[in-house]
């Protein structure tokens, strides 16, 4: 009996090349759709919170008459007062901690019990920014954030003892001329206030939080300007580094940008509408090596998603603002365009057309800039 035999052959050698070189192929076509699905998942998710932020806003509004103030409370005689986010706790249900908070008198949100403001608001935290999640290099494990509310095209207004920006957030505790701290008071706006209209106007975009203290990295960092140098867009722009675009050349501040969300500096929890997003951020001299609070300054709006970052406007929707937005004219400085020196803004209210194009009109609340379009 003849008994058929079948030859059985495995892979040849280039064969099994071959298909190893299509697997390769096939996942590194795959593995940047399943990044960009993940962080299409990440970017809706911050759209998201910032809708419930501004909600909270609005929640604010409906019980005060006015929206949260930039930084209010505390101690008379310390100028770093806690957060609108702090305000907007009640709103975003942390009522447990805000009324342990304020318990115990409002802790100052800078340098006194600090251990009050520890922990982490997952809904202040982009799930983009990995450092966000990291713990804090800064007063005491603050709890960090990612969302920070608008101070509108104001340079100078922004010091952190003058009382007036052309913003969604109106400024700080304002402080006179004599600098009373007796005679400071709360500003806030009002709904009927924001004439540009609520769809117009930006409320709060995004910062990236900083890795460490005094980083220089142009998301997270802030840098200090030399005594005397001028805070005009095109001097910080200039001070990128050529060869290492991510980070800037210069001193790097003690504020550092989302390190405590209770903490109402500009330089931590707010940001302007002047250079483009993911701008680098600066502060001048302002009295003291690195203590960039006690001036004056541009803070950009940052984020890791591609390209740009999410805004909330007044209305509570949400929009993707572009590196590439109109910023209008960036030799425009402190003593021009409207602007003037700290001590004779203190307390008043500059009008018209922001110098800074559209995302500076977005960022005005009376700026007589209603189509954006």
């Amino acid at each position: 009996m003849n008994v058929s035999k079948t030859n059985k052959r495995g892979f040849t050698l280039v064969e099994l090349l071959v298909v190893i070189a299509i697997i390769g192929i096939l996942i590194g076509l795959l593995l940047p759709a399943v990044q960009a699905a993940r962080e299409a998942a990440r970017r809706m998710q911050c759209t998201n919170q910032l809708k419930q932020l501004l909600l909270s806003c609005q929640m604010y509004h409906d019980s005060h008459n006015s929206f949260a103030p930039s930084r209010g409370g505390g101690s008379v005689v310390c100028y770093n007062y806690a957060s609108h986010l702090f305000w907007l706790m009640p709103y975003t249900e942390q009522t447990a901690f805000y009324n342990e908070v304020v318990s115990d008198g409002v802790p100052n949100a800078q340098w006194n019990d600090n251990s009050a403001y520890s922990g982490t608001f997952t809904h202040l935290l982009c799930p983009s920014d990995g450092a966000s999640k990291q713990p804090t290099t800064w007063v005491n494990n603050a709890a960090k954030t990612n969302y920070v509310g608008s101070w509108g095209d104001s340079i100078c207004q922004s010091d952190e003892s003058a009382g007036t920006s052309r913003g969604f957030y109106p400024g700080g505790l304002f402080v006179p001329q004599s600098y009373n701290d007796s005679v400071r008071t709360v500003k806030t706006r009002t709904m009927s206030s924001i004439t540009d209209g609520t769809s117009n106007t930006v409320a709060y975009s995004e910062t990236v939080c900083a890795d460490t203290q005094g980083t220089n990295k142009v998301k997270g960092g802030v840098m200090v300007l030399g005594s005397g140098e001028v805070v005009r867009p095109r001097n910080i722009l200039n001070k990128v580094n050529a060869t290492d675009r991510t980070i800037f050349d210069g001193t790097a501040a003690t504020f550092q940008r989302g390190q405590n969300f209770a903490d109402g500096n500009v330089s931590v929890t707010g940001f302007q509408t002047i250079m483009p997003p993911n701008s680098p951020n600066a502060r001048n001299y302002g009295g003291g090596t690195g203590q960039s609070g006690w001036g004056y300054g541009i803070c950009s709006a940052a984020s890791n998603h591609s390209g740009g970052v999410n805004a909330a406007m007044v209305d509570g929707s949400v929009r993707f603002i572009s590196e590439t937005i109109d910023c209008g004219d960036m030799d425009a400085d402190v003593n021009g365009s409207g602007y003037s020196t700290v001590s004779a803004s203190h307390g008043k209210e500059f009008s018209g057309k922001s110098p800074f194009g559209v995302w500076g009109a977005m960022g005005t609340v009376q700026g007589g800039e209603t189509d954006l379009q």
